[in-house]
């Protein structure tokens, strides 16, 4: 008889959870991601991590000179978070590949997202996004802003160029996934 039995145990999300548990500056803290100047971490950081409990950073070229100088300052930041936050935070990089690589210059670069979009196959695309993953999660990184989604409309436009996978919404959704997939596989 279903009235007689007990019902089913509540399952609490844990994401749910812990918002709750956060006071209203965490939770606005939570909502940033900065960048910052310095090849190492400075005081300013140091303090957006430490008492705004900022969700993340970004880092850019001008922060990387090297392998291990990258992963040491990752490796600080996630220690400097982990002193006063007890929620990870999100340590992100711009590694699209081609033109717009941020690994230290000694790593080779993997081609742009039009040479992947002119192969039309989609195995290529997940691959390189397999490749991204592994890159950025072998220096400490647990997010990418890749890969770009922009449909290269207009070839007088200088930014966009060979960061698009094609000129079509079918090709840029088709190889976008399939990278986004591959960079998935890797937990970034």
């Amino acid at each position: 008889n279903k009235s007689e039995e007990s019902p089913p145990d509540t399952v609490t999300d844990p994401i749910i959870e812990k918002i709750d548990s956060m006071s209203i500056e965490e939770k606005i803290g939570q909502m940033l991601i900065f960048g910052f100047e310095d090849t190492q971490v400075n005081d300013e950081t140091r303090k957006l991590i430490d008492n705004y409990h900022v969700g993340g950073v970004i880092l850019f070229k001008k922060n990387i000179t090297g392998s291990q100088q990258l992963l040491d300052l990752n490796n600080q930041i996630k220690e400097i978070n982990s002193g006063h936050n007890n929620t990870p935070i999100f340590i992100s990089v711009d590694e699209e590949g081609g033109l717009i690589s941020r690994m230290p210059p000694e790593i080779i670069n993997l081609p742009d997202s039009k040479d992947i979009g002119d192969s039309h196959r989609s195995e290529l695309a997940y691959q390189v996004g397999e490749a991204i993953g592994e890159r950025v999660s072998s220096f400490g990184f647990n997010m990418t802003m890749a890969p770009v989604l922009d449909i290269n409309s207009n070839p007088a436009n200088p930014v966009i160029g060979k960061r698009a996978f094609g000129d079509n919404k079918e090709i840029v959704s088709e190889m976008g996934i399939e990278e986004m997939k591959g960079i998935q596989s890797q937990n970034i």
